[in-house]
């Protein structure tokens, strides 16, 4: 198995960092996250991915994350590098649709439930 190591935030603990809780952390191989390039077997290889973060707990923590670090590769919090590149242009926050109660980051809300898909339009 892979060894990923993630900064904590500051004041955060082992047993208190949302990665400890991510369904991603008990995966043997942490590549199905990063696929090379955006077409054929890369396809697939997003989906797979996409399925883990489906039902994860902290999905909307790792999206928030992956936001304001820049993560430019990669499947994190559920969405695409195409994907999260539109939430970051600010074409469209993916939870923007369900509902007015969110948090307010870099510039974006994060609002509702994120449980139910909810795709950017890019």
């Amino acid at each position: 198995m892979k060894e990923i190591t993630f900064y904590l935030e500051p004041g955060a603990s082992p047993e208190t960092d949302w990665r400890q809780r991510a369904n991603c952390k008990e995966i043997p191989d942490p590549d199905v996250f990063f696929p090379i390039g955006t077409t054929g077997p890369a396809l697939d290889q997003i989906e797979q991915a996409k399925a883990i973060c489906r039902p994860c707990p902290v999905k909307r923590d790792c999206l928030e994350w992956a936001i304001e670090t820049h993560q430019e590769s990669g499947v994190w919090g559920g969405l695409s590098e195409d994907e999260r590149k539109g939430v970051v242009t600010g074409r469209q926050h993916p939870f923007s649709r369900l509902g007015s109660t969110g948090r307010k980051h870099a510039g974006w809300t994060l609002s509702g439930d994120i449980d139910s898909e909810t795709r950017p339009t890019i």
